[in-house]
């Protein structure tokens, strides 16, 4: 890449010193997205941040100050990137704009020769985006995109000046000569809320990267079903509402546990009672219910005409007298599904791999010999889920263990 001035009127808006009515113009219709991509607790935190007396003209100072820094900044170390200068950069960065229906021509992406993997953006004047050479250098260009589109997200969302005030207290906090001031009591006091804010800025942020990379998996949008409890299932609920998704259910087929302990499982046992984790806490933030439906699964897939999944038709269940799980007659109901994910665990052995071994699974499904071994006769062993019913993974690694050395005693003869 050639150094190019960073005025250059390619890549300038019309007007640089418009008003904040009129910088909103220089951007097609990303703003759009905000509602779309913004955490509800990022957007909840910056409503109190600009509630702050002064707050608003604290930030703007900070910003404008920072800008004059940055410029100097870039004006010897930084590059503007264009068709001509970084034609591959600059393909990323147009195609990340397009992912969020920006004007490309209305920001300036600068790469800043550095040897640390970083990027970063500002917006007081002309929006800019800087990431940094060993950033570029480390990335393919669909990484590239997902990092720049990041970046795009904070300016979407409004975060410039947050972040900027951010790193202006960080740096002030630590100066000598200005602990126990007045100043640095006010810092002191709005730092925690910063951070807190943070964390879900980067969420939103996270979402436009996804949609700049366009994943054929991203949850953005989408009514998402996810198909099983447990641990996996609640990390599926986080994960598509950080993406944006437009709601997300969450089936389990087995009834929903007890709040409290039952008489067969007291302290210091593990307690088998109602757990609520964090994907169904942010999905109680988010959408104002929690997302789970017990003793229900998934009946049927239905497709669109290009044979897309469209909707799932599912099906309540109840335990029988084995302790199986079992349809009820005419409780289907249809969901919306653009996004299924499967989470289920294991629901014991399937009736192929049953009836090619001639193999007699207890009412569980498991394959679980009488002595308490790994054997099940001839040359075959069973272990982990298969063997003991759902578990935990470390739980299925141990018995895998277990049932290696077993087999091995049995090649060898029992040496």
């Amino acid at each position: 890449m050639r150094n190019e001035d960073p005025n250059d009127q390619e890549h300038r808006p019309s007007d640089a010193s418009s008003s904040s009515k009129d910088q909103e113009s220089l951007i097609k219709n990303g703003l759009a997205w905000a509602p779309a991509i913004q955490h509800p607790l990022d957007r909840m935190y910056l409503k109190k941040i600009d509630r702050i007396p002064l707050m608003p003209r604290i930030m703007g100072w900070v910003v404008d100050s920072q800008r004059r820094e940055i410029e100097a900044l870039l004006a010897g170390d930084g590059v503007l990137v264009t068709a001509s200068s970084g034609p591959e950069a600059d393909t990323a960065f147009r195609e990340a704009c397009e992912a969020l229906d920006l004007e490309r021509s209305q920001f300036r992406f600068f790469v800043m020769s550095a040897p640390t993997i970083n990027a970063f953006t500002t917006g007081s004047g002309i929006p800019t985006v800087v990431a940094t050479s060993a950033l570029v250098n480390a990335c393919s260009k669909n990484e590239l995109k997902v990092v720049l589109g990041h970046e795009l997200g904070h300016y979407i969302c409004g975060h410039v000046r947050c972040h900027s005030l951010a790193r202006f207290l960080n740096a002030g906090l630590g100066v000598a000569g200005f602990w126990l001031t007045p100043a640095w009591i006010a810092a002191k006091t709005i730092s925690p809320l910063l951070l807190s804010w943070s964390r879900y800025s980067e969420i939103s942020a996270d979402r436009a990267g996804l949609l700049a990379g366009k994943d054929s998996r991203l949850a953005a949008g989408k009514d998402v079903v996810v198909v099983g409890g447990g641990d996996t299932g609640n990390d599926c609920v986080g994960t598509v509402l950080r993406q944006g998704c437009a709601s997300v259910t969450q089936l389990e087929m087995m009834p929903a546990p007890p709040e409290i302990r039952t008489p067969g499982n007291p302290w210091p046992e593990w307690p088998r009672t109602l757990r609520t984790d964090y994907g169904q806490l942010e999905a109680e933030a988010v959408q104002g219910a929690d997302p789970r439906v017990y003793e229900t699964t998934v009946k049927r897939i239905i497709p669109d005409k290009k044979g897309r999944i469209e909707a799932v038709e599912t099906v309540k269940l109840r335990r029988t007298p084995e302790g199986r799980m079992e349809p009820i007659e005419n409780s289907e109901r249809t969901l919306p599904c653009g996004l299924l994910l499967i989470a289920a665990g294991f629901v014991g052995c399937d009736e192929a791999t049953r009836e090619d071994f001639a193999l007699s699974p207890d009412a569980r499904g498991r394959l679980m010999p009488e002595d308490g071994s790994h054997f099940l006769g001839g040359n075959l062993f069973s272990a982990g889920d298969m063997r003991t019913g759902q578990s935990l993974v470390v739980r299925a690694l141990a018995d895998g263990r277990d049932a290696a050395r077993e087999i091995h005693q049995w090649l060898t003869g029992g040496c």
